[in-house]
């Protein structure tokens, strides 16, 4: 039954209600005249939120804003709109074909559209751009980051596959000394430019559009590798480390930044995983035999909130 209130979910955050609800309470039946939907239909689908704990109804059956319903927001600080839209399109659609997926070990969402995820996005810019915000949106725990391993010895950190530039931006926030690449496809970095530029970090990122599959750009002495690898196979990691083994110095190192199994959200991503990308969620040890098999030792592992890691590692 998981599907139902996550399907809810994804029908009020498409409407937009939560906006429509910002200023204060509204009748069920002004909503579905403003979204033209049927009244009965939607009241239907927030009577179902309302008792799973996102907005509530006032004893007039009015629909208002509560603290969760506040991250439905569109374009808000800590919107996770984006985040359920994702999940509630192409990534269920997908899921419907998982069964498939178990039976073939090929991801569903291969199967249901036809090419794989990343693919599918480079052909589809204006969903390529809400996944990049999705992605910014669960990155909840960037902020976490920082605290958590020490950057202070560091001069330059590239940001490998970096996205719309978060966490590089956290990093470089909490550390003024340092400078960051971020390396991402073309598209993506283009997105980042502006990102980057709101934060007052533009003349500290140089920004580098490229594959991580073909090469890695040098002259870092860390690498991020953020919610990277688990996206691939492990054929598909020990190209992208070898790439960073070659340009990176011995006194260098590598931080994935992973969540790990066992553990409650890392079992359950990678299910997502299966389904989705292909790749997959990983042990302590499975890292550590990547590492070995590419030029790095897995030097240690921080704990991060959300089930996070940062996992370091050095070359040898």
């Amino acid at each position: 039954m998981g599907y139902y209130g996550s399907q809810a979910l994804y029908v009020a955050a498409k409407l937009g209600i939560a906006d429509l609800v910002a200023e204060g309470p509204v009748a069920v039946n002004d909503l579905a005249a403003a979204v033209e939907a049927d009244a009965d239909a939607l009241h239907r689908i927030l009577r179902l939120l309302v008792v799973s704990g996102v907005f509530e109804m006032d004893s007039d059956g009015r629909v208002g804003l509560n603290r969760a319903a506040k991250s439905l927001r569109i374009g808000t600080r800590g919107s996770m709109r984006d985040l359920v839209l994702v999940f509630g399109e192409e990534f269920y659609q997908a899921f419907a074909n998982l069964l498939d997926a178990v039976r073939t070990g090929r991801d569903a969402f291969r199967i249901t559209f036809g090419r794989g995820l990343f693919e599918y996005l480079g052909e589809h810019s204006d969903r390529a751009r809400q996944f990049d915000r999705a992605m910014g949106a669960g990155a909840v725990f960037f902020n976490f980051i920082p605290a958590s391993y020490d950057f202070s010895d560091l001069k330059t950190v590239v940001d490998v596959g970096g996205g719309n530039g978060s966490l590089l931006a956290s990093i470089l926030g909490a550390y003024p000394h340092l400078q960051g690449v971020l390396l991402d496809v073309r598209s993506v970095v283009e997105a980042a430019h502006s990102a980057l530029q709101s934060e007052g970090l533009s003349d500290r990122v140089t920004l580098v559009s490229g594959d991580f599959f073909e090469s890695i750009v040098g002259g870092g002495d860390a690498y991020l590798f953020s919610r990277i690898l688990h996206d691939w196979t492990d054929e598909q990691c020990r190209t992208i480390l070898a790439n960073c083994r070659r340009v990176i110095e011995l006194t260098g190192r590598i931080l994935v930044v992973e969540r790990l199994l066992p553990g409650t959200y890392a079992t359950a991503a990678d299910v997502n995983m299966l389904a989705v990308t292909g790749g997959r969620e990983r042990s302590e040890e499975e890292f550590a035999k990547l590492m070995s098999q590419t030029g790095f030792r897995l030097s240690r592992v921080l704990p991060v909130p959300l089930e996070y890691n940062v996992i370091e590692g050095v070359p040898v």
